[in-house]
């Protein structure tokens, strides 16, 4: 399993990938490290992109419910979850955006990057930025 972060500090912006298999500890480990890395923001857009994850085996929805729960005070961040086709991969976020609701403005969950992108965007002039971070041989 890999996680991968960077920042777009010009737009308040959080890219995280997560890759391969994904367990319990390792989701805690990444909102552990988020809240660590991001303390005191709470108004910053999020992109979490679960589209390339192969295994949920180790991850429970207990896990992830409180992974979410475990979040910082975010209220005036966004959050947008990409996810594959997998029904799968989709109950996991849904269960997730349940319980991050609670420390966020919004929590959404998309098929398609680049409508995820421009939901977190002001305008379409953010949006393009994000993509080009995101996406750049777009």
């Amino acid at each position: 399993m890999g996680f991968e972060r960077r920042y777009l500090k010009s737009c308040h912006f959080v890219w995280s990938k997560a890759t391969g298999e994904l367990d319990d500890n390792a989701l805690m480990e990444q909102v552990l490290a988020l809240n660590s890395e991001t303390e005191g923001m709470t108004d910053f857009k999020e992109l979490s992109d679960c589209s390339e994850l192969v295994s949920l085996d180790k991850l429970t929805v207990t896990g992830t419910t409180s992974c979410a729960a475990a979040e910082n005070n975010r209220s005036e961040s966004l959050l947008a979850i990409l996810v594959s086709d997998s029904p799968l991969l989709y109950g996991m976020a849904r269960s997730y955006q349940m319980f991050a609701e609670n420390n966020r403005q919004a929590v959404r969950i998309f098929t398609d990057m680049e409508a995820a992108l421009r939901w977190l965007a002001v305008d379409e002039t953010e949006a393009l930025q994000l993509m080009d971070f995101v996406m750049p041989a777009r």
